[in-house]
């Protein structure tokens, strides 16, 4: 692209200051390439070329006053990247496909029924947004679109008094038996996720990103573990009756690789009709995202 590049401007260079005359100078892989731009005339320097960096070129065009002069910048149109190694310099629009870094944080259940108390700190996320995603830089604009697909693993683990009990064909919120041991009574989700989401970038450092994430939920289980009369107890079930598709309201504010992150599942997480219903609140990190 750079030796198209400097190709097209000197053979622009050429022809304007000598239109009978048809010609065009190519230099391959030069070291630098120097335009500068005065009132009535352009400047053109180049430095090195492919096997010899001493080669020096210099040309100066006279500008015509009226006549217009046509610039043009981009670049690539298509690339590979890791999101977490990217920088904000682009001067053209890019299409890129790319994989993010993962989001680490923390659950817990709100709008959920009495006697349901998630412990957040013992509540734990992992998501992994952008396996493999694909996102578009207009030119000229602060503003990025990214769209992909990645994986989430939430828990919501109980560690008070009540415990998930998955009876025939519902589940439902029961105390420990009598004497019990409480360790702990967690319910996991697992999903398949479709994120949509908008980067702004507040400066070059900081970047604001924000949208919907379809959340796709293939899998879930129950385990409840006690000591009773000094044995180890433990209750799993699967299938604890998920919705399989709700939707992730997410908002992060990332400080190049590192950031924090907030999202919100206005979606009853598990269906009402067999199961405890309930919202889904989740805060946490944000690496190399």
């Amino acid at each position: 692209m750079k030796t198209l590049f400097t190709a097209f401007i000197l053979t622009f260079a050429v022809n304007a200051s000598a239109k009978s005359i048809s010609d065009t100078l190519t230099i391959v892989r030069p070291d630098s390439v120097v335009f500068i731009t005065s009132e009535n005339k352009l400047q053109v320097a180049v430095n090195g070329k492919e096997e010899n960096h001493e080669y020096v070129y210099h040309k100066e065009v006279p500008l015509i006053e009226g006549e217009p002069v046509i610039t043009s910048e981009h670049t690539k149109e298509w690339s590979f990247s890791l999101s977490f190694l990217q920088q904000s310099n682009r001067k053209g629009s890019e299409q890129d496909v790319i994989m993010s870094g993962v989001c680490i944080g923390w659950n817990t259940a709100i709008n959920a029924p009495e006697g349901m108390s998630v412990d957040m700190g013992e509540s734990f996320e992992i998501m992994w947004p952008y396996i493999l995603g694909w996102k578009y830089s207009p030119a000229g604009s602060r503003l990025a679109c990214r769209f992909g697909f990645g994986v989430n693993w939430r828990n919501f683990r109980m560690t008070g008094k009540t415990r998930f009990i998955k009876e025939a064909q519902a589940v439902t919120l029961g105390e420990y038996p009598e004497n019990a041991e409480v360790q702990f009574s967690r319910l996991k989700v697992f999903s398949w996720i479709v994120p949509l989401t908008i980067d702004y970038d507040i400066s070059d450092r900081l970047t604001l990103t924000f949208g919907p994430v379809i959340n796709f939920n293939t899998y879930s289980s129950l385990k409840t573990r006690y000591r009773l009369d000094g044995q180890k107890c433990k209750d799993f079930d699967k299938r604890a009756f998920q919705n399989r598709t709700t939707v992730d309201l997410f908002a992060a504010l990332r400080l190049r690789g590192i950031g924090v992150y907030v999202k919100y599942n206005p979606c009853n997480i598990l269906k009402p009709e067999f199961a405890p219903s309930f919202n889904a609140l989740s805060a946490g990190f944000t690496l190399f995202y």
